[in-house]
């Protein structure tokens, strides 16, 4: 006090600078609002003591404060501003786009067959020896069409007397399981061929040959496609489901009892008709294809989800992998098609006149076998491939294919010319299905959640650190013997704030490693822009 004053006076003064100080003030502004109380309200009965109250201090040093204290200040700290609210509401926005995360999907893949080839962790240049992947994929390309003078019903519908010599040439060379990514449908335009094809349907079978029909399987009985009854029987053979998202792997929800895709039930096929001992013991509890008189797909399916042995881990793990639930709503957890393998790891493409012996500069028909294999018969990239109408069964390329089909790949690409087909996407799907190969990608949107939380606490500490820093003693050199080390911790966290890029280069090559060797792929755009938009210290 600047003078003596009246014990009332100090007491009415005391109590709104405590009042004021209560609500985390510092000591000016509380004797501000406390001279402010005298001289409003309490002029008249104490005239001018206002004036005595007065702070003295150095004008450097810091004015005291209360520090704010329990849960709930700590949580209104971690909220999030105005401006924050807005950023993060875009941001989770777009990431819930799905164009958009196709977008960014593609671009990540393409940087990750990059890093793949560059630090050359390919399986072939890894292990002199690898396990090959038992994917064949007999393609009905152009070639094919022209060399063996195929004619498409309509213009459009596969020739089924075709499709039965290459079943022929198949069991002649040993494939124990067969998939059709053909629609069976057009029996009655072609009764002939569709006669045929029946006959080569029983060898096969009557030779242990496992096959599997596409199919588009729907509630709707008008919206269901499948093989005819008058080409296949389904207590002998099975149906998959051909449905498949860009660029996410079909898996199995429930039971199969309903949908079953076309793949799966491939790799499930050549896992229990495995000619190995320990698998045909396995097997001995299905049915005979042959003499099977109900629903092979559901004998089979029943078989694998009721048996409690665990001779065949494989089986065991098929078995067990569904598809996540809340894949339904945002395709969040399900496994992604890893296009960043090179398609030579994935599956071994031959066309349909090479497997026939009709192309002369390509002479594989002799020799040729296809025992412990999974062979996928498909259309090759003619124009007219499709269900519904022409060219549905032909893509544009993936950007990481394009990748590793080098120069003809980037040409396809730039040209917009869909030069992916269905059939190789199903190659990749039953490949990581056989290999446990299944790549889990963490959603963006959780990544962003969790970025706008880091980046806040990194903000946090930068802010409330003392701006003088913090002193240690250390060995060295005064008069006492004490050396002072100063270090302005504030500045120190700053500069790396700043140094984003940095912390962009290690997250992305960290992520890089992480998919090839935990098979979890952490998105990076998003999450590190949220993340240096949070950080990033406002001025005050």
């Amino acid at each position: 006090m600047a003078e003596p004053i009246h014990n009332q006076v100090a007491q009415v003064f005391i109590v709104q600078f405590l009042k004021s100080l209560a609500e985390y003030k510092d000591v000016h502004e509380a004797l501000r609002d406390a001279c402010a109380f005298l001289k409003d309200q309490q002029n008249l009965t104490y005239p001018s003591a206002y004036l005595i109250p007065t702070l003295f201090r150095h004008p450097q040093s810091v004015l005291f404060r209360l520090e704010p204290f329990g849960l709930g200040h700590s949580l209104r700290n971690w909220l999030p501003t105005k401006k924050e609210a807005l950023w993060l509401s875009a941001w989770l926005t777009v990431s819930l786009i799905p164009d958009c995360q196709d977008l960014l999907l593609e671009a990540r893949l393409l940087l990750q067959a990059g890093y793949r080839q560059v630090t050359q962790q390919v399986e072939w240049q890894a292990n002199p020896s690898p396990v090959q992947s038992p994917v064949r994929l007999v393609q009905i390309d152009n070639k094919s069409l022209e060399q063996d003078k195929v004619k498409l019903l309509d213009g459009r519908y596969m020739d089924y007397g075709y499709l039965a010599s290459i079943l022929d040439k198949l069991v002649t060379s040993n494939a124990s399981i067969i998939g059709f990514d053909y629609i069976l449908d057009q029996d009655q335009q072609q009764p002939d061929n569709s006669k045929r094809l029946r006959q080569s349907v029983t060898e096969a079978i009557n030779k242990n040959t496992w096959l599997v029909w596409a199919a588009i399987e729907a509630d709707n009985p008008a919206d269901y496609y499948g093989v005819s009854d008058q080409i296949a029987n389904l207590n002998q053979t099975m149906e998959g489901d051909i449905t498949t998202y860009d660029w996410y792997v079909e898996l199995p929800s429930n039971n199969c009892d309903k949908r079953c895709p076309f793949s799966y039930l491939l790799v499930l096929s050549y896992c229990l008709a495995d000619q190995d001992s320990s698998a045909t013991q396995l097997a001995m509890g299905l049915p005979q294809t042959q003499h099977s008189n109900q629903d092979f797909r559901t004998s089979v399916i029943d078989w694998v989800n009721d048996t409690k042995t665990q001779a065949h881990t494989q089986v065991a793990w098929l078995g067990r992998v569904k598809r996540p639930a809340i894949a339904y709503f945002l395709q969040w957890f399900q496994p992604i098609i890893d296009y960043s393998l090179p398609p030579e790891q994935v599956y071994q493409r031959i066309s349909a006149c090479e497997l026939l012996g009709s192309c002369s500069e390509d002479a594989l028909a002799d020799g040729l076998s296809f025992n412990e294999t999974i062979v996928i018969v498909a259309s090759g990239g003619y124009q007219q491939a499709g269900i519904d109408q022409e060219g549905e069964d032909n893509h544009l390329l993936p950007l990481p294919v394009a990748f590793w089909r080098s120069s003809q790949g980037w040409q396809d690409w730039f040209d917009s010319k869909p030069s992916f087909t269905g059939g190789e996407a199903h190659s990749y799907i039953a490949h990581h299905l056989f290999s446990q190969h299944l790549v889990i990608p963490i959603p963006n949107a959780l990544m962003i959640l969790l970025t706008a939380v880091l980046g806040k606490g990194f903000r946090l500490i930068k802010q409330n650190y003392p701006e003088q820093g913090s002193r240690e003693q250390g060995a060295g050199s005064r008069e006492d013997g004490i050396k002072i080390i100063t270090i302005n911790l504030k500045t120190f966290l700053s500069n790396i704030g700043n140094g984003w890029l940095i912390y962009w280069l290690v997250y992305c090559l960290v992520s890089l490693q992480v998919y090839i060797s935990l098979k979890v792929l952490l998105p990076t755009l998003m999450p590190l822009v949220v993340f240096s938009t949070y950080s990033a210290t406002r001025k005050q």
